[in-house]
């Protein structure tokens, strides 16, 4: 079997498309490995980093015409007013859902904290009894 000269890994195109349309990705998988869309719980695109213009260019200067639509399909969605609200309404989410995170994580280490310092007050309290016992 021939190896592939590009795997979904290094595919530029495939990132381009899956990395803003996850669900779709989603979809596609399902359909390969045959289970239903649904089933797929959590599905993320750990590595969302895009191609830099350089590398955009030297696939463009490759002359294959469906890469050279595909780069110009992106550039033209990535310029749109709608395509760069939408980017940063869902960087602001991001920071949204982290900023919750944080806080909630706070919350219930203030509350373990004050948990354990009632049960070490309630210990201290319940040694210092035993001690008057025994001493009185």
């Amino acid at each position: 079997m021939a190896k592939l000269e590009y795997t979904f890994k290094t595919d530029t195109m495939f990132k381009m498309l899956f990395v803003h349309h996850c669900d779709l990705l989603k979809q596609f998988v399902a359909e390969l490995i045959g289970i239903k869309h649904d089933s797929i719980g959590r599905f993320a695109v750990t590595n969302t980093e895009m191609p830099a213009e350089e590398e955009l260019e030297r696939i463009k200067a490759m002359g294959v015409p469906a890469m050279e639509q595909m780069i110009n399909a992106y550039n033209q969605i990535a310029a749109s007013p709608e395509f760069q609200e939408l980017e940063r309404l869902r960087q602001r989410a991001r920071e949204d859902e982290s900023n919750a995170l944080r806080v909630v994580e706070r919350r219930v280490r203030a509350e373990e904290r004050m948990k354990w310092q009632a049960e070490n007050e309630r210990l201290r309290a319940e040694i210092a009894e035993l001690r008057a016992k025994s001493n009185g």
